[in-house]
């Protein structure tokens, strides 16, 4: 056989094998991962099926109390007969945060004025972000009254993440690693939407999207 011809058979085999094994790597990936983790996040309303009459089922937010940087006791109750935003991350993080919260900030600054609204900002980091840090990180962000800098056990923040919101959390002593998902909430804690907190156009995406739904719970009432 040529040398040609071997280098012809060579390249149509590491053709054929690519696909096989991205699809290998995306099934290893997606069996680690939880059940019901979000695995498509452009979906706007993110219906996980139908109930027997044909109506969308989402995912519920569950019920979390965490104490928020003014030192009040709050909860996701909260986020019933209203629409949230949540994200977590940490006030020391140097990586994907400052963009995130830029982004939540621009995004409260536009719309954060609507009472209906709540941003929930979670830190995956309790033991270091205490009450004046978060305090300090809020008044830095220039954060009204509903939008919410909130600590919790490290147990708790991180079921919340992988359970109740469906997104990465892993806390391990000194490392932590979060999503950089904004998560959108509707009135009956219903999980509507995911959308990437570094990125502009799609927080421009979120902020259309909640909109929308504040258009839905007025006609709710």
């Amino acid at each position: 056989m040529k040398n040609a011809d071997i280098v012809k058979v060579l390249l149509f085999v590491f053709l054929a094998a690519v696909p096989a094994f991205i699809y290998y790597k995306y099934k290893l990936e997606k069996d680690k991962q939880p059940k019901g983790f979000n695995t498509n996040i452009n979906q706007i309303l993110w219906p996980i099926g139908k109930d027997s009459l044909g109506k969308d089922i989402f995912f519920q937010v569950p019920e979390i109390t965490a104490i928020s940087h003014r030192g009040d006791s709050l909860s996701t109750a909260m986020m019933n007969n209203s629409v949230s935003v949540v994200e977590l991350f940490f006030c020391s993080c140097k990586t994907i945060c400052p963009k995130m919260n830029e982004n939540m900030a621009f995004l409260y600054k536009n719309i954060g004025e609507n009472k209906r609204l709540n941003f929930f900002s979670f830190t995956i980091d309790p033991d270091a972000d205490s009450l004046p840090v978060l305090s300090a990180y809020a008044e830095k962000h220039q954060a009204g009254e509903n939008w919410h800098f909130l600590r919790t056990s490290v147990a708790a923040v991180s079921d919340f993440g992988i359970n109740g919101l469906k997104i990465p959390t892993e806390i391990h002593d000194t490392t932590f690693v979060h999503s950089d998902r904004f998560v959108l909430i509707d009135w009956d804690r219903h999980i509507r939407g995911y959308y990437v907190g570094t990125d502009s156009a799609d927080v421009l995406r979120l902020q259309r999207d909640m909109v929308f739904l504040l258009s839905k719970l007025d006609k709710k009432k």
